[in-house]
């Protein structure tokens, strides 16, 4: 664990430098249990608080930061991790037609079919939201599909693109450039209902 101000406004908590399910679902119960609680985050003028991979941001004016940080760390050593969470499950429909789909399929040595079996296989979870506005980075892809970004960049993917990056797969909420590798896309458009703890799964149209 490691604690430290990024500015006078912004507070971080760490729990680990690993990017595994266990250490964020943690950060998802410390995120849900600070939103939860808004008479907390009035009482600390927390102005926003951004979970991520392992850490959680905690954006503030309170204008005592030592006083601040001994509350979000005292608050944090009461939270329940093994109590049980209720989460939102999104079932995305993916046309795999992408253009990366084949050249995925051949690095690796499997049919375009498997390909697309093994990446609708997991039902996925939200691990957080960035770095365009509701772009959700997703943990459970199986590592048996996992393939290095292209050398090259796009410089434009469609909106709703389903791709691959390493071994995390997300869904692109908007037109950007992209080095991703795209198996398909999707008509799905409520990206405003996505929270980080949220579950994804895909399915093939």
């Amino acid at each position: 664990m490691k604690t430290y101000f990024l500015s006078e406004r912004c507070f971080i908590y760490t729990i680990s430098d690993k990017l595994d399910f266990e250490d964020n679902s943690k950060i998802i119960k410390i995120y849900r249990q600070f939103l939860a609680d808004k008479s907390f985050c009035r009482q600390y003028n927390i102005l926003d608080i951004v979970p991520t991979y392992n850490s959680i941001a905690f954006h503030t004016d309170f204008l005592d930061l030592s006083i601040f940080e001994k509350a979000i760390i005292n608050k944090i050593s009461q939270v329940d991790y093994s109590a049980g969470s209720v989460s939102t499950t999104h079932d995305i429909l993916v046309d795999y037609d992408g253009e990366d789909l084949e050249s995925v399929a051949q690095t690796l040595n499997l049919s375009v079919n498997e390909v697309i079996v093994r990446h609708t296989k997991p039902v996925y979870t939200i691990a957080m939201l960035g770095f365009k506005p509701y772009l959700p980075y997703l943990l459970g892809l199986d590592e048996s599909i996992g393939v290095q970004r292209l050398a090259t960049p796009r410089n434009r993917i469609a909106k709703g693109s389903v791709g691959i990056g390493g071994l995390q797969t997300t869904i692109f909420p908007e037109q950007t450039p992209s080095g991703w590798n795209i198996l398909g896309n999707t008509g799905f458009d409520d990206f405003t209902s996505f929270n980080a703890g949220d579950k994804i799964r895909f399915r093939r149209k």
